[in-house]
C-alpha cells in the first residue's frame, strides 16, 4: 500500500528523467495489481484513493474489481 502513495523523486535535469519517472510509474501500476492478486480487503481504501490518480486508475480499478467480486 505504500507503493501506491509514493512519489517520484525525479530531477528533470538529470540524464533519462522521463524513463525514471515512467519506470515508477511502472513500479506503482504493479503494486495495485498485486494488492488485486493478494486478495487482501484492508487495501480497499488505498485501492480507492489510487484510483483518483491518473495513472493507476486502470490498475487500481481492476484491482479493485477483484477484491470485491
Amino acid at each position: 500500500c505504500k507503493a501506491l502513495k509514493e512519489q517520484p523523486d525525479v530531477n528533470p535535469a538529470l540524464p533519462y528523467a522521463a524513463e525514471r519517472k515512467a519506470q515508477h510509474d511502472a513500479f506503482r501500476r504493479a503494486a495495485a495489481t498485486a494488492l488485486g492478486a493478494i486478495g487482501d480487503a484492508s487495501a480497499v481504501p488505498d485501492l480507492e484513493a489510487a484510483a483518483e490518480v491518473d495513472i493507476l486508475r486502470e490498475a487500481a480499478g481492476a484491482a479493485l474489481a477483484k477484491l470485491r467480486s
